[in-house]
């Protein structure tokens, strides 16, 4: 196939991305309006669709595969670890949010929202299990 083939099918699925590149570009320029995770996660989003545009244009130039393959490795790369730095501020934004929803643990600690979830769910399935024992026991009128 042709670099001019592949160049043309690159620009046009960068085009169509709009519907995620758009509203990233958005949260970016929003600037502290939005969550520094929310942010972090657009420049990832950008970073990745800059990629394709970028292995468009390269495509264009008839550059050989070798630069190709380089540039798109290294933009996955970046997009990657954009992504997880992102996940990384979501998860502390979390922490902070259940923080503040409960006010810490007695000993002084923040409450980390994992041990808040687990203690929900066991909880519920102590609820659970008892109401399903009194139906079982109980006999029918």
């Amino acid at each position: 196939m042709s670099h001019v083939a592949l160049a043309l099918g690159a620009a046009m699925i960068c085009a169509a991305g709009c519907v995620w590149y758009l509203p990233a570009l958005e949260d970016l320029r929003s600037g502290d309006d939005r969550p520094r995770s929310v942010r972090t996660a657009a420049s990832a989003c950008l970073t990745g669709w800059g990629t394709g545009a970028a292995l468009a244009v390269l495509l264009f130039a008839a550059v050989p595969w070798w630069a190709l393959g380089l540039t798109a490795g290294t933009g996955a790369a970046a997009a990657a670890a954009v992504s997880v730095r992102a996940r990384s501020h979501r998860r502390r934004e979390a922490a902070d949010c259940w923080t503040a929803l409960l006010g810490g643990a007695p000993d002084g600690r923040p409450v980390r929202a994992g041990r808040i979830a687990w203690a929900w769910a066991l909880s519920g399935l102590v609820v659970v299990s008892a109401s399903a024992g009194v139906l079982l026991l109980v006999p029918a009128p």
